[in-house]
């Protein structure tokens, strides 16, 4: 159990101590990735697409939206082109960690299976979004939102 939270505390105290909430989302990707290589290997890269690993994909999932989030922090990408990116990759997230169970559905479940869990991670993508955002800089949101990523397993 420890293997798995204490890579995320230790890089979201680190980070954010260090630059604030701007680095949040790499700490949580940082934490995602360590302990996951911690407790079984480094994820392959998502290259096959007909057959998907669900946890590597949303391992690379995260370290996508990680990015964008560097990226409009940086002012490289604008707010609303983020935000259309976030969701995209929220929603393609959902898609690929489910795409291998989706394969024996009806077509009924994958839509809403699927298409839900998109929409729901969508939501929960601008959510999350308008809330760091209007968060005060400092170490209580980084607190938050990982203990909200480890109680939720």
């Amino acid at each position: 159990m420890l293997k798995a939270v204490v890579p995320a505390i230790a890089a979201a105290l680190l980070l954010v101590s260090l630059a604030g909430v701007r680095l949040l989302p790499l700490a949580a990707a940082l934490g995602l990735f360590a302990a996951y290589v911690w407790l079984k290997k480094w994820p392959a890269l998502p290259t096959d697409w007909n057959a998907p690993n669900g946890i590597e994909w949303l391992l690379w999932g995260l370290a996508a939206a990680a990015l964008i989030a560097l990226l409009e922090h940086g002012r490289l990408l604008p707010d609303k082109l983020a935000a259309a990116l976030g969701v995209v990759v929220a929603g393609g997230g959902a898609w690929f960690v489910l795409k291998k169970v989706a394969a024996n559905w009806s077509g009924e479940d994958v839509v809403l299976h699927v298409m839900g869990s998109g929409l729901a991670v969508a939501l929960l993508t601008v959510g999350s979004r308008r809330l760091i955002q209007r968060a005060p800089a400092g170490l209580g949101v980084a607190i938050l939102f990982t203990l909200v990523r480890c109680c939720s397993r």
